[in-house]
């Protein structure tokens, strides 16, 4: 489990943080959204009348130590998944966990980087445990989160893996918590637009509700940007918005307007498909069948056939004749793939 668990690591993490799902592929039949995504059922014919409810030095530093016990490894879930986790209560135990010297946490921090990067033999244990322990000192010392929340907010905007990695080993405490909310805050405050999806995935991830400030940026990108993670990210910041109390406020114009124009114009299908879960989530399900008619008329490609089938599963999108029909012609067009068929057959029963 060495070069094979440390590719599977390094996957995982690229999955997360670029797009939080992979469009193009679609190997398996899984739920793409990274934020608020329940379980679809599967297998069910859905009713015609569905209805929605509600990661320097060769010679180790001076180490001291809290008490023994068993090291916890550290699962390799998603960042919504540990944000539940931590939010349901569920803490990691550090007693036993060697900590580091608080004044050798960034020197321990890039010798453990560059090991990473470049030694195969690293094995998944060797990960986990460097995890613990840097958790375990952060925990203990004020010092060394001032040196991680150094390291994390003067990483390079393009250093996708390493600013990945670092969410991912903060984001199970709520500690590690507390310094990303930190850094999300100065780049909101700053205005480093590079570094917008890297603020839009902390507060989807962290915070419960919305915030006007965050939605006005998230907006502003879905207009600008032409990345791909930045507009993902920032629809997935807007999706929060289907359960926060501002759902009928002044911004749910705003913002339908602004996922109309992503829906009808981004060049990219994925996040055009994307657009038009957000728009199916934060309209009625009778209203988003209507919806999910005129944009599988005008525009089937995989993205949106996939987002209107998850929809009809989870009750975002009521399911009629019409719908049904739209959806029967989009799936026999010429490139439909065998993943579409197949959530189709497990929604819609056989089509």
């Amino acid at each position: 489990m060495k070069p094979k668990s440390r590719l599977i690591i390094m996957l995982a993490i690229l999955a997360i943080t670029v797009t939080g799902y992979i469009w193009k592929v679609y190997p398996q039949v899984n739920t793409p959204d990274l934020v608020n995504e329940g379980p679809v059922p599967h297998n069910t014919p859905a009713s015609e009348n569905n209805t929605r409810t509600a990661g320097e030095s060769d010679v180790p530093s001076p180490a001291t130590t809290v008490a023994q016990t068993e090291v916890l490894p550290i699962p390799e879930t998603s960042l919504n998944s540990d944000r539940d986790a931590v939010s349901n209560g569920m803490e990691l135990n550090f007693e036993g966990i060697e900590l580091f010297d608080e004044a050798d946490v960034f020197l321990e921090y890039q010798a453990f980087f560059e090991q990473f990067e470049s030694d195969t033999s690293l094995t998944e244990e060797e990960i986990q445990y460097f995890f613990t322990r840097m958790l375990a000192t952060l925990e203990n010392s004020e010092t060394a989160r001032n040196q991680i929340s150094k390291v994390y907010r003067n990483m390079d905007s393009d250093a996708v893996v390493e600013r990945s990695i670092m969410q991912e080993m903060l984001m199970k405490t709520a500690t590690g918590q507390a310094i990303l909310i930190d850094e999300a805050e100065n780049i909101l405050n700053t205005g480093q637009q590079e570094l917008y999806p890297y603020m839009f995935e902390i507060y989807s991830n962290v915070e419960d509700d919305i915030s006007y400030p965050v939605l006005e940026k998230a907006i502003e990108s879905t207009y600008n940007s032409t990345d791909i993670r930045n507009s993902v990210s920032a629809l997935n910041y807007i999706g929060k918005l289907e359960s926060s109390e501002m759902s009928s406020s002044m911004y749910l114009y705003t913002t339908m307007n602004a996922l109309r124009d992503v829906a009808n114009n981004n060049e990219d299908e994925s996040v055009r498909g994307l657009a038009v879960q957000k728009l199916y989530r934060l309209t009625p399900p009778a209203e988003s069948t209507q919806i999910a008619i005129n944009y599988l008329t005008s525009d089937a490609n995989t993205p949106l056939v996939m987002e209107t089938l998850y929809s009809i599963g989870s009750g975002d999108v009521a399911l009629n004749e019409p719908l049904r029909f739209a959806l029967h012609e989009a799936l026999n067009r010429t490139g439909v793939t065998s993943a579409e068929l197949e959530l189709a057959n497990n929604i819609l029963g056989e089509v």
